[in-house]
């Protein structure tokens, strides 16, 4: 038995055309969610030359072989305080029309996380839950749609919690025990309080930039436009570690022997919104 059009992954026996799996996992071979149907061409010949041809169909069934994986990374949002989410629009499990908030932070006080997973049926089912928040809270101060993935405040936070950071950990987990997490950072705001134009931004820098070259620039709104606006860096992550500064409210989230803004190789001035460099970079360094 000859193979015309041999596949990866399917080893068809030249005595005997048994058609056998070779066994190996990995997307270069047998992997359902990239090729799922193909057909293999079987050549046969006797001891007198006589040949025969047939068609094999192959069908691939699926495995939990995917885990989920988020979409969207990193997840930075900001929520109100002073104003508890709406429930009608984040918990859809909610029927209760009386549950409703301000509408100055209805926008701001929602969020939700995706993940996909590649596998079949109920293999590549996400069901989501929050494994950890920080700071810790009774009651809990989240909460989270199991099927939506809607991440939404379960009271009404003081407005003395203005600056101050919730880190929740959000597990994806498939119908076949598979799963990954990701962490969702939450800044807290006044509820008429100056709002970034962004909740993320982002840029390349090369690191033969000189000192004092202008990174990027953020852009934040007042209520009250006769107002100036002053900038300040509360803390620089890499992935290495975070950078805190002494007064930050969050000593909780701080690493071991976490570095200090002054080892930060980016400035901000206090009433300008550009960022530029204030040392040397080095991308071994600086990630």
């Amino acid at each position: 038995f000859i193979t015309l059009d041999p596949h990866p992954g399917i080893f068809v026996h030249p005595l005997t055309g048994g058609v056998f799996a070779t066994g190996k996992q990995n997307s270069t071979e047998l992997d359902r969610e990239s090729t799922a149907n193909f057909t293999m061409n079987i050549l046969v010949r006797d001891a007198e030359n006589r040949i025969g041809t047939a068609v094999i169909h192959i069908h691939l069934l699926d495995i939990n072989d995917y885990q989920p994986e988020f979409i969207g990374l990193p997840y930075y949002v900001t929520f109100c305080v002073g104003s508890s989410a709406s429930f009608n629009a984040l918990n859809e499990q909610s029927t209760d029309p009386s549950i409703e908030a301000d509408p100055t932070c209805k926008s701001l006080n929602n969020f939700k996380v995706t993940a996909i997973d590649k596998d079949k049926g109920i293999n590549g089912t996400v069901v989501y839950s929050l494994t950890n928040i920080r700071p810790r809270a009774e009651p809990p101060l989240l909460s989270i749609n199991s099927t939506s993935g809607h991440i939404y405040l379960l009271r009404s936070l003081p407005s003395d919690w203005t600056g101050r950071q919730i880190e929740a950990i959000v597990a994806a987990i498939d119908g076949g025990g598979l799963s990954s997490t990701a962490i969702v950072n939450i800044h807290l705001v006044a509820e008429n309080g100056p709002q970034f134009s962004a909740i993320l931004y982002s840029a390349t820098v090369l690191e033969s930039v000189p000192i004092g070259e202008t990174v990027t620039s953020v852009e934040a709104v007042g209520i009250n436009n006769d107002v100036s606006l002053i900038y300040r860096i509360v803390s620089a992550k890499s992935m290495k570690q975070i950078l805190m500064s002494s007064n930050d409210l969050f000593h909780d989230f701080k690493e071991k022997d976490p570095l200090t803004l002054e080892d930060c190789p980016f400035g901000l001035e206090f009433n300008t919104d550009s960022f530029h460099i204030h040392s040397f970079l080095h991308q071994s360094t600086i990630l």
